[in-house]
Formats: C-alpha cells, structure tokens, sequence
C-alpha cells in the first residue's frame, strides 16, 4: 500500500505542476495585465474608480453566477465522461443551446434588477444604466463560458490558454485610452470591452467539425438539461452568496467610510489574496476533472491532501514575500495614497495555507455531485466571513478586515473537513494538516513582527 501510495502522489504531483505551468502563466498574464490597468485607473482615476471597477466586476460575476447555473461546471464532467466522439459532438452541441437559453435569462434579469442594484448601491437610481449596460457583459460571459466548457470537455485545454492569452492583452490595449481620455466614465465600457473580446476570440478558436453527431431530444434532452439546471442551482447560488457576502460589505464600507476605503479594501484584497490565489483555477482546470473519476476513498484521501501540500508549497513563500515587500509593491502597483491597506494585506495573507486547504476540501464535494452539501457549506462561509469582515472593520478599520480573514478561513476549513468526515469518511493527512497549520503560525509570526516593528 505504502508504494502504491508513493508511485500515486508522485503521478498526481506531475500532473499537479503541468496545469500549474501552463494555466499559472495564463493566470499571471492575466494578472499582469489586470495589474497594469488598475495601476492605471488608481493613477488617472483615484481609490474611487478603484472601487467602482471592483464594485461592478463584483456585480458582472453575480449575476453571471444567478443566471448561469454554473454553466461550465456542470457541463464539463458530462462531456468529458462521454463514450465516444460522436456522443461529445451531441453533447456538446446541446451544451451550447443550453447556454443560449442561460444567456437570453441572464440578460432579462439583469436589466429588470438595474434599477434595485443602482438603489441599494448608491442610494439613487442614476446608475440604473450603468447597471443595464452589464446585461451585455453577462450575455458574453455565457457564451465563453459554452464554448470553454466544451474545450475542456474534449481535453483542449491548449486553446482556453491561447483565448486567454490573445483576449486579455487586447483588451487591455483598448482599454488604455478609454481610461486616459474618459477617466471615471471609463469603467463600464472597460468592463464590455473585456468580455466581448473575450467572446470573439473564444468564437474564433471553438471547435468547429462536419463530422456527423445526432442530435439530443424530446426526454433525453430534458433529462440532461434538468441534471444541469438541477446541480447548477445549488452550485450558482452557493456562488451568489459567496459574491453576494461580497458586494454586502463593499457597500457596508462605502456606506460607512465612502468610496476611497472602499479602493483600498479592493487594493489591500487582490493583493493579498486574489493574485496570489491565481494558482488555483490553473490547478482547478486539471485537478476538478481527475478528481470526479475516483471513486475510492483512500485515492480520494491521497489526491486532495496531495494537492493541499503542493498549493501550501507554492503559496507560502508567495505569502512571505507580498508580507515583506508590501509596502513597495503597494506603491509600484498603485500609488502612495493606498499605503494605508498594508496592514490588512499583512494579515489577511496569513490564512491563505488554510484557504488553500479549503479549496482542496471543497472540490471534493463537487466531483461527488453533491449539491446539497456543497451549497450548505457556502453558505455557512460566506454568512460566517461576511460577519466577520463587518465586524472586524468596525473594530479595527482595515487592520481588522486583515484579523478577520484569519477567522473566516480557519472556520471555512473546520466547516469544510467535518463535510467530508460525515458523509464521505476522507480525512486530509495528519502531516498535510499540520503543514497548514504551521505555514499559518510561520506567517501569523512574520506579519506581527513586520507590523510592530
């Protein structure tokens, strides 16, 4: 047993490191990119169209989650599961009208909620057609997200890097000159320009075949549709409340202390854990797949504690390093105005071994296909994260939002592992957990010393 279990981490290790090289680099690219037009932003629009952009890329990835159903997730295990290549053509030509349906649902509701989003945000119906304009946005997310999830369904998963790669520096170059000529108006036509390149290159690199493939109908095709609409219900409103906790307490600090803390909380955040956190969804794009055909618990044990130790190898000294150069990347990226969210990147990094760990536990869930769970778990992390955020800026303005992240993640993986022990019987590594552990206390140490020096 020992040997097999060496000879398996050892595969599911290479494997690991090949997703993470080829959609790591996409994800920094990406990155990049993002990084550059929001240094740009910070320097010809201020904290407040900071802000504004997290505020309505917040708003687009909600209501793309609402009105999605989780489109990709749900559809990718069903076509890469298929017996043969006519049955994937089928599947996934059904995928795709299944997709529209998504779009035209996603693009009603999201103008029928413009006038409520613009009220609840900003006390006034002047931004209703900001609001609106997103409509097209989340019509264009659904259709990369189709034509992604086929890709990925046929194990194309070059030609998802290579839209990545061709879209987002485009879009970033049209970007440019909206943000210097149009400045605070620039950014919902930034927001549109991004996704429909995005759109358009997928478009040009989808699949295209003249290869026979009947199509899918009358109570098949229901059948189908109703497992998609029926797992991606609790995935996408597992989703809505993670996004939805999210916008709740940017509005809480623009509320309560105005846009430009709201620009810092978004500066001190993406810092601190949406770009070090970009080794996720490259590992997700191999590790979701290859975990949803094991059926075996002591594989399943080896795999997700495998991919928690490889994550906490990559993000620990990833963590270290943002903690000990904080303040000089802060200015580098944004400007000395934003030095204030130092203190909450400091602390808010510490937890980012148990995020990791987390999201390896949380994956599990979703190659067992159970919705149910899944979305109770989010649910519980998001009420509990959201409450703590509130809490903690109250307390202690951004340096508690910092603190309070701490909590949010250790009850996140307390939530997460009692899930599993229940109703699967997987218990992560004894070594694997206390690997988690001690990155956090390591890290916990170096943020205190640095704070208090």
């Amino acid at each position: 047993m020992a040997s097999l279990t060496t000879s398996l981490r050892k595969r599911v290790t290479g494997r690991i490191l090949k997703s993470l090289a080829v959609f790591g680099s996409v994800e920094v690219m990406s990155m990049a990119c993002n990084v550059i037009r929001t240094k740009l932003i910070a320097l010809w629009v201020g904290a407040a169209g900071v802000g504004l952009m997290g505020l309505f890329s917040t708003t687009l990835d909600m209501l793309s989650q609402l009105t999605q159903l989780s489109l990709r997730t749900v559809t990718v295990r069903e076509i890469a599961a298929a017996p043969s290549d006519e049955k994937r053509r089928s599947l996934s030509r059904s995928v795709a009208l299944y997709g529209a349906l998504m779009a035209a649902v996603g693009v009603a509701v999201t103008v029928l909620l413009a006038p409520l989003l613009s009220y609840l945000t900003f006390d006034s119906l002047g931004y209703t057609w900001a609001f609106a304009a997103i409509a097209i946005a989340v019509a264009a997310n659904a259709y990369v997200s189709v034509e992604s999830s086929i890709l990925q369904g046929h194990n194309m998963l070059k030609r998802i890097a290579a839209a990545s790669f061709i879209g987002v520096p485009a879009s970033l170059a049209v970007a440019i000159p909206m943000i210097y000529y149009w400045r605070i108006h620039s950014i919902i036509p930034i927001i549109l320009t991004y996704v429909c390149i995005m759109a358009i290159v997928m478009w040009c690199l989808r699949i295209r075949s003249n290869a026979p493939c009947p199509p899918i109908k009358g109570k098949e095709r229901r059948r189908l549709w109703s497992g998609f609409a029926r797992m991606g219900f609790y995935l996408s409103v597992a989703s809505v409340f993670s996004l939805g906790a999210s916008y709740l307490l940017m509005s809480f600090l623009n509320h309560h202390a105005g846009t430009d803390e709201m620009g810092l909380y978004q500066a001190g955040y993406s810092l601190s854990v949406r770009y070090i956190g970009i080794i996720f969804p490259a590992m997700a794009m191999e590790y979701y797949p290859r975990l949803s055909g094991v059926d075996s618990k002591w594989r399943t044990t080896v795999m997700m504690s495998r991919q928690t130790s490889v994550s906490i190898f990559v993000i620990a000294p990833c963590a270290m390093a943002m903690m000990l150069l904080a303040p000089w990347i802060v200015e580098l990226l944004y400007s000395s105005h934003f030095i204030a969210a130092v203190p909450m990147i400091l602390f808010a990094a510490v937890g980012l071994p148990m995020h990791a760990w987390a999201w390896a536990m949380g994956f599990v869930l979703l190659a067992r296909g159970n919705g149910r769970i899944y979305l109770v778990t989010e649910i519980l992390s998001a009420a509990i994260g959201l409450i703590a955020n509130m809490a903690g800026y109250t307390l202690g303005g951004l340096t508690g939002l910092g603190l309070s992240f701490i909590i949010w993640y250790a009850a996140d993986c307390l939530i997460e592992s009692v899930a599993l022990r229940r109703y699967y019987s997987v218990n992560t590594a004894p070594k694997v957990v206390l690997s988690v552990l001690g990155s956090s206390l390591i890290l916990g140490i170096l943020s205190a010393v640095i704070f208090y020096w």
